[in-house]
């Protein structure tokens, strides 16, 4: 069983009662697990062809602006680690992958009616796209649907090994997040992995100025002191580094 310690008051690991709790969890919180360049849009809507056996409901969507010259579009899907990995949480996810490339422009009407009926979520995706070349949402839809390649992340209240390896099976493995909750009393505290680990944020400036490409050609690792002797110094070698999907073709 694991502990947080705040405060002198130590809170217990306690699990999630449902992917209901998991989501509400994430979406009060979204600001500091997605970061201030990303946009949640926490709508749920049918994608695939009412044609084709491959449809499904993600939980969310994301629009990811963290490169402004490149953004990017995500479907979210909430997991319990304890559901069945091959069973659900894999069918699922290919399922998701799947409907996508045969509902594009469909999928592109219903982002868009949603859009425009939540005027908060709409000033803000305008205020993202200042940042941007993009003139306007439905060019913005238009660039992340079919021109740039389309990513899932996976909110899961638990990586294991026995994840790991599903996600491996993957030609283009999601975006992982994991939160877990922490109780004491009547207080809940949240130990959680941002989306995108370990990619620096970006500062966003209200301008239309030009990324520069170049930008992405540096990794910063992180290291302990006794596995850079040994690996870098010692081997001349640096191990298996986690580099998120979504910023390995901007390399």
């Amino acid at each position: 069983m694991a502990y947080i310690l705040l405060n002198n008051r130590p809170f217990q690991e306690t699990a999630f009662n449902n992917e209901e709790e998991l989501e509400d969890a994430v979406v009060a919180n979204k600001q500091f697990i997605f970061g201030p360049n990303v946009v949640l849009i926490d709508y749920k809507r049918k994608t695939g062809s009412k044609l084709s056996r491959n449809t499904g409901i993600p939980d969310g969507f994301l629009l990811d602006f963290t490169n402004p010259k490149k953004p990017q579009f995500f479907f979210v899907e909430y997991e319990l680690e304890s559901h069945e990995l091959y069973d659900h949480i894999g069918p699922q996810i290919m399922r998701f992958y799947a409907s996508f490339e045969t509902s594009k422009r469909e999928l592109q009407k219903k982002l868009l009616d949603v859009i425009k009926n939540d005027q908060k979520l709409k000033e803000d995706i305008q205020q993202k796209i200042s940042i941007t070349n993009f003139d306007n949402i439905d060019s913005l839809l238009n660039y992340v649907l079919f021109d740039q390649s389309v990513g899932m992340v996976v909110v899961i209240d638990d990586q294991t090994e026995d994840f790991n390896s599903l996600l491996r099976r993957f030609s283009e493995a999601p975006e992982v997040v994991t939160i877990k909750k922490f109780e004491s009393e009547n207080e809940t505290a949240y130990h959680y992995s941002t989306f995108r680990e370990g990619i620096a944020e970006s500062t966003i400036v209200n301008s239309k100025k030009k990324t520069d490409d170049k930008a992405w050609d540096l990794i910063v690792c992180p290291a302990r002191e006794e596995g850079f002797k040994h690996a870098f110094l010692n081997n001349d070698s640096w191990w298996a580094i986690r580099i998120s999907s979504g910023i390995i073709p901007q390399l």
